[in-house]
């Protein structure tokens, strides 16, 4: 091999390493569709990786040996911080940043942090403050569009908070618990089929109809679903004369950005606790 043919291999090996060090720079890699929403709301313009599969519940699924490749080499890593391989994740990215919705707080009562609105917009100042020192151009736009993102967040929280005006103080759930973070503070319990996100088994027909006599002997005329799996119910519910409506949990694919999603969940919620 000549000098200049070997001159030539070396200028496009490192033009190769440069473009996938800088495609990887542009790369922003989320663990779950739920962080992918709230995420693009301010980085409009940038890629984004989401692990979690199109049909791959966020409480179950782990990421693949290639996906391994992209939490390792990535520049920027948002994720829950609930998930069950999150403490090999921060073992594996000492030398780089990872940011997590928990914020290494241990114990929590629920594994949705995403309805954990404070903790939401804290994750989004985060995020802001860390393009202003890899993406200061762009920082502007991001932060605009942070406060405006952030803004609609106040007034959906707010909104919430009429709920202490229901008739009804509680929640059922044909699932396990999503909602605590929203609704601790208002005084509504969650009633949930399961505590875990782990369902074991079919429901038995002794089951279904104790929850029946629960939701008439308090008054209430709805239950929910979270899952799709439940929704096959919705024949037996509707007989005993009680109506299911679903909510979105954030742990599956959903139409529309995280706005939508509380705002969904909100009227929903307002049917069911019998609102004014």
């Amino acid at each position: 091999m000549s000098f200049k043919k070997y001159i030539i291999i070396v200028k496009i090996v490192c033009f190769l390493f440069f473009f996938s060090n800088l495609s990887l720079a542009q790369e922003i890699v989320v663990s779950g569709y739920v962080l992918e929403k709230i995420v693009k709301e301010v980085l409009y313009d940038r890629k984004i990786i989401i692990l979690q599969p199109t049909k791959g519940e966020f409480h179950s699924y782990e990421p693949t040996p290639s996906q391994w490749n992209y939490i390792k080499k990535t520049e920027l890593l948002v994720m829950v911080g609930t998930e069950s391989w999150a403490n090999k994740v921060l073992n594996l990215r000492k030398n780089k940043t990872t940011l997590t919705l928990s914020q290494n707080r241990t114990q929590l009562p629920d594994t949705h942090l995403w309805f954990d609105l404070d903790a939401v917009k804290d994750l989004i100042e985060r995020l802001v403050s860390y393009f202003k020192n890899k993406d200061p151009q762009k920082a502007y736009i991001y932060e605009k569009r942070a406060q405006l993102f952030i803004a609609n967040l106040q007034k959906v929280k707010n909104k919430y908070q009429l709920l202490k005006n229901c008739k009804h103080k509680q929640l059922y759930i044909l699932g396990h618990p999503v909602f605590y973070y929203l609704l601790n503070n208002l005084g509504i319990e969650e009633v949930a089929l399961f505590k875990s996100h782990v369902h074991e088994g079919e429901i038995s027909l002794k089951k279904l109809s104790q929850i029946v006599g629960q939701l008439k002997k308090s008054g209430v005329k709805v239950v929910f679903f979270t899952e799709p799996e439940f929704e096959r119910l919705g024949k037996f519910f509707k007989a005993q004369g009680i109506e299911v409506l679903p909510l979105l949990s954030g742990d599956l694919p959903w139409e529309g950005n995280f706005i939508t999603l509380l705002e969904k969940n909100l009227e929903n919620f307002k049917i069911g606790l019998q609102c004014k």
